[in-house]
């Protein structure tokens, strides 16, 4: 890697609770602690604003003011967020010292860069959203750089949540590079890459570009391996895994959902048994809590009857109404919770590509 991907910071902490945390955070649960805990600090890493507004593809200009206006809603409302306000006022919210910590976890360095792939169960599992929200946040924390890439959609569903100025692919272009020379450079991928704000790289598949390769996607991955410290790459259901680091399996909130995730967990599993797996139940269009418990029940169940359970807790991400408007997302306006759920599972799986030892689904 080069100089300029060096971290800043270096910080060796790990999320609370190391690989297995007891429970990745969510929204519904708030159980009081057991003992008075410290007062917590703000977070000393606050996700960097990245400006939008004058850096959309060519389609989004058109967008109707009313659905603008839904991208820009907060994901709580204002009534939570004067509650947040007053726990905080009065000591007694975990939220910054929690939030302080994974991101602490999410700088964890590494010697050559990560790969971690994220797939869907199902169709609109909410991957793109996934990929888009976790590049976000390791583009803020860390000083390195970082690739958004779908290599999946045409047109890709990250173009709406990254958007950028052109160009508006250059995933194949890219790709064919790597395959003639070898190597990928930073001048490379920049030459390439959709225009974002400092060390964030947005990569496409135009519509007119063919569906990659096995070869062409390995002769990728190991270009962006030598220029990004972590690669969040969207993938389809039938993708090679065999060059990823670490795999995160969006699993919707939705009847069916969990079959077609042990499934795809089993398929995972045999193709490659040694690689770090996490499960994420995605909430993208506000179902009832007990569907999302349906959800997660259904899984362990589906996997008990293959012989299999699950070793680590699976992550969610409950519905937010800032993410569910589709658009252009801004860290500052997710909710808490949420973001501490991104947060959380970035930590996870940059922890889980690190190599280390640690449970799998």
């Amino acid at each position: 890697m080069n100089e300029d991907q060096t971290p800043r910071r270096s910080p060796e902490q790990r999320f609370p609770g190391g690989w297995t945390p007891a429970a990745p955070p969510r929204a519904r649960s708030q159980q009081p602690a057991a003992a008075p805990a410290p007062e917590p600090s703000e977070p000393r890493h606050v996700p960097r604003s990245r400006p939008q507004h004058d850096a959309y593809d060519d389609d989004l200009i058109d967008l109707p003011e009313a659905l603008r206006g839904r991208a820009r809603r907060h994901g709580d409302p204002l009534w939570l967020r004067l509650l947040q306000t007053l726990r905080r006022a009065a000591g007694s919210d975990s939220f910054p010292g929690d939030f302080a910590n994974a991101l602490d976890a999410c700088q964890r360095p590494v010697t050559t860069g990560r790969r971690i792939g994220v797939v869907g169960a199902t169709g609109g599992a909410g991957t793109s959203t996934l990929v888009a929200a976790l590049a976000l946040l390791l583009a803020d924390v860390r000083a390195d750089h970082i690739a958004a890439v779908d290599t999946v959609g045409r047109p890709s569903g990250l173009l709406p949540r990254l958007p950028a100025q052109a160009p508006a692919g250059g995933l194949a272009a890219l790709t064919g590079l790597a395959g003639r020379t070898g190597d990928i450079g930073l001048h490379e991928l920049r030459a390439h890459a959709a225009t974002l704000p400092t060390n964030l790289h947005r990569l496409t598949l135009d519509e007119r570009d063919h569906a990659l390769t096995a070869l062409e996607r390995q002769g990728l991955y190991q270009g962006l391996s030598r220029t990004c410290a972590v690669s969040l790459v969207e993938l389809d259901a039938h993708a090679d895994v065999q060059h990823l680091h670490a795999l995160i399996v969006a699993v919707p909130a939705a009847p069916g959902a969990a079959g077609a995730a042990a499934s795809l967990l089993a398929r995972v599993r045999a193709a490659r048994p040694g690689l770090p797996v996490l499960p994420v139940v995605v909430n993208a269009h506000g179902c009832p809590a007990a569907d999302v418990r349906l959800a997660e029940a259904g899984l362990d169940e589906q996997l008990a009857a293959r012989g299999r359970r699950r070793t680590t807790p699976a992550h969610n991400l409950d519905y937010d109404r800032h993410l569910a408007a589709g658009l252009a997302i801004d860290l500052r306006l997710v909710g808490e919770e949420r973001r501490l759920q991104v947060a959380a599972l970035a930590a996870n799986a940059l922890y889980a590509a690190s190599g280390e030892p640690g449970g799998h689904a």
